[in-house]
């Protein structure tokens, strides 16, 4: 739930996609929600939901300014889950808060700088405080998506078949080896 200074509930949000086999949840709508609130455009997530950049970068195409992202992890996976979620706030241009339980809570702005972090497995203190950007940043992703990584394999896919066919055009003429460094 997303309280406002007010008191006033601003959003109930379920965890789009539960861990297979772990939670026993039932998903949300597949949507995250854009909240406007005087520190920005706030959008809700949980844990899980940051691993599929497809469903977190509705949050770039709505504008969100900070990705508030409760967790759960285990030590296995921390700090790496919590990495991950830098990376989604690059993507998509947003700042992020990530509190976790049992693992490492960071905040970081839309450049990938983590501005302050704090290890469930260190000191006493769980106290996070930091200071983050309200204005999120353009980014390519959110106009072109995947597009790039798609045409790289397109591209890859178009150098291995000529080079198969230049291959078979270079047997039919007799040549059978060809060196790597020089012809």
């Amino acid at each position: 739930m997303l309280i406002g200074p007010d008191g006033k509930v601003l959003n109930r949000y379920l965890k789009n996609i539960p861990v297979p086999g772990v939670e026993p949840a039932v998903p949300g709508d597949g949507t995250i929600p854009a909240i406007p609130t005087p520190y920005g455009t706030l959008s809700p997530a949980i844990c899980y939901d940051a691993d599929f950049p497809g469903l977190l970068r509705q949050t770039g195409r709505r504008g969100t300014d900070i990705l508030l992202l409760p967790s759960g992890d285990w030590k296995a996976i921390a700090p790496f889950h919590s990495y991950m979620a830098v990376f989604r706030a690059v993507e998509n241009g947003f700042s992020v808060v990530r509190q976790v339980n049992h693992g490492e809570s960071l905040a970081a702005d839309a450049y990938g700088n983590v501005l302050a972090s704090a290890s469930f497995f260190g000191a006493a203190d769980k106290t996070l405080v930091a200071y983050v950007p309200t204005r999120r940043v353009p980014t390519v992703y959110n106009v072109i998506g995947d597009a790039f990584a798609y045409a790289c394999i397109l591209a890859l896919t178009g150098f291995i078949m000529y080079a198969l066919l230049y291959r078979g055009k270079l047997e039919e003429k007799g040549v059978r080896e060809l060196e790597i460094w020089g012809v």
